[in-house]
Formats: structure tokens, sequence, C-alpha cells
């Protein structure tokens, strides 16, 4: 499945409708026999949004969970039921107010920042990674990517370089790219080096 911030909604269904339809399916099964059901909703792709440290399809796949688990709680209101949501564990230590400066801290972030962004880094990294002619590969990067993908105009020489370098991996240019998103909305995540 594709996070939910590069979802087609033509092509593949929300983690919401996929719930509703289990529901519906299992509650209409098991009105003809005496045994109930069990139904395991999981918001798998959180978890890979964190392993890359992206944090705005972290955000978007943390929401589709929400509208599901209001598909499943609304269920349990009208037909009664246990719903029980947890997690796993956590994974890539995703934390607000990253100090990005040696001056004395101030514990702030820019959610706005991530609503700027419109694909996963993981996406943005398969199209870099095919990309073949290298001038034409930074003007992608600089338009497409920073500016149109991740809304990031102010991306600095030094950035753009190590998107250069990273662009024949694309698990180190998905990690490049999280990176600008997350200093930018002073997001504190760990980040293996490119060099």
């Amino acid at each position: 499945m594709s996070y939910t911030i590069d979802r087609d909604p033509k092509q593949q269904p929300s983690l919401a409708e996929m719930a509703e339809v289990a529901l519906k399916t299992l509650h209409q099964h098991s009105k003809s026999s005496s045994q109930g059901f069990f139904l395991l909703i999981e918001g798998s792709r959180i978890d890979m949004a964190s392993h890359s440290n992206d944090p705005a399809a972290h955000v978007h796949d943390v929401l589709a969970y929400n509208d599901a688990f209001h598909v499943a709680r609304k269920f349990i209101e009208e037909h009664g039921g246990v719903l029980i949501s947890i997690s796993d564990h956590e994974t890539g230590g995703i934390s607000v107010g990253r100090q990005i400066n040696a001056s004395y801290p101030e514990y702030v972030w820019y959610p706005e920042v991530l609503a700027n962004v419109s694909r996963s880094t993981e996406y943005l990294g398969r199209q870099v990674a095919s990309m073949a002619s290298e001038g034409n590969v930074r003007r992608y990067i600089e338009d497409t990517i920073l500016k149109e993908a991740l809304g990031i105009y102010d991306a600095t020489e030094d950035e753009i370089e190590q998107l250069m370098k990273a662009r024949f991996n694309a698990v180190l240019s998905d990690f490049t790219m999280a990176d600008m998103v997350s200093r930018r909305a002073q997001i504190g995540v760990f980040f293996p080096s490119v060099e």
C-alpha cells in the first residue's frame, strides 16, 4: 500500500474504507452463526514512515489510522463489542523541539511545514533515483522535488549537493529529504550520514 500522502483513491482504498468493508462483511457473516469475530486493523505505514524519519508521511498515516479507528468505534457503538487500540513500538525518535543551532534552546516546532509536503520522501527518493541526466536531475530536484513536493523554497546549495550525491540511492535520498523537512519543522530525529 502507498503512504496515505501518496495514495491514489481511484486505485487504493483508504484504511478507513477497508475497515468499514471488513466490519460489515464479518458482521453479516457472524449473524448467521453463533460466533462473533475478531478484526485486526493495522496502520503499518506509520511504522515505515518513522523508519524513514518522514514526518509528513508519518502524520498523514497517523490521521488515516485515526479515521479507521473512528469507523471501528462507530461500529462498536451500533453493534456492541470491544475496541482496543495499541502501538507495537516507537521508531525513528520523532520529537518536537529539535535544536538546530547552538544558541539558547527554543522549544518550538512548525507543523505548517508538514502541511506544505505533498508526497512521501520514499516516493520522491524513488523518483530522483530513476533520473539519469545530471543536468536535468538538479533542475528536477530544485523545482519538482523541493519546491512542488516538499514546499521547500529556501534549500541551501549544500542541501542540494547532498541530494545530488544521494540520488542513486533511493533510501539515502529518502533520509536526506526527510531531514530537510524535519529541520524546517524543527522535528528531532536521527539521520544516518550521506557521506
